[in-house]
């Protein structure tokens, strides 16, 4: 065993990936999403935001390490899903590259294709986070989880997306123009 395996090691045995980086996660996200929505108004919501997420994150470490094993045990549910989830945050920025290659960069929230990638990204995590916290409906029909299929399809949409993005019109129908505005918009975070 090498010695970064053995910092891993180490690191993993006191508990850093169990309940530390958990803990941070779940923390950044609460206090994240408290700080921009101000549901307390605008004097004191950093003190409200930072109890709560405080809160949150330790409930989530408490339950996991005190009842271990639970069906929706949320530090499991975390560990199983971000490793995928990171994977198809890969594959989305290799897309942009690919299309940067061919001098056609994407601009978030500004034209369809981020709509499109992004409406496929909330899907496919979705689908991720439902599959490992064991949801039944969320399993996929057996010829689907096949990774060589999936491999297929993935190529196949990759290139007619490429395909598309580069030989299609630049002028749209005012109908499409009104969808993808609507859809980036939604993404970007801007309201009509």
């Amino acid at each position: 065993m090498t010695y970064l395996e053995q910092a891993f090691q180490s690191l993993n045995d006191i508990g850093v990936f169990e309940i530390l980086l958990p803990f941070l996660l779940i923390f950044a996200i609460v206090f994240g999403i408290m700080s921009k929505v101000k549901i307390f108004g605008e004097g004191d919501n950093k003190k409200f935001a930072t109890i709560i997420a405080l809160v949150m994150g330790l409930v989530a470490v408490f339950q996991h390490t005190m009842f271990r094993g639970g069906q929706f045990d949320v530090v499991d549910i975390i560990n199983n899903a971000l490793p995928q989830v990171s994977l198809v945050l890969v594959a989305i920025i290799m897309l942009f590259l690919i299309l940067g290659v061919f001098g056609n960069v994407p601009k978030f929230g500004k034209d369809k294709v981020s709509g499109i990638v992004g409406v496929i990204a909330v899907l496919v995590v979705l689908y991720i986070f439902g599959s490992s916290a064991g949801f039944g409906w969320w399993s996929l029909p057996y010829w689907l989880q096949d990774y060589q299929i999936w491999s297929l399809v993935i190529v196949v949409l990759v290139f007619a997306l490429i395909i598309k993005y580069i030989t299609g019109d630049s002028k749209e129908t005012k109908e499409e123009e009104k969808w993808t505005t609507h859809l980036s918009n939604f993404f970007s975070g801007k309201n009509q």
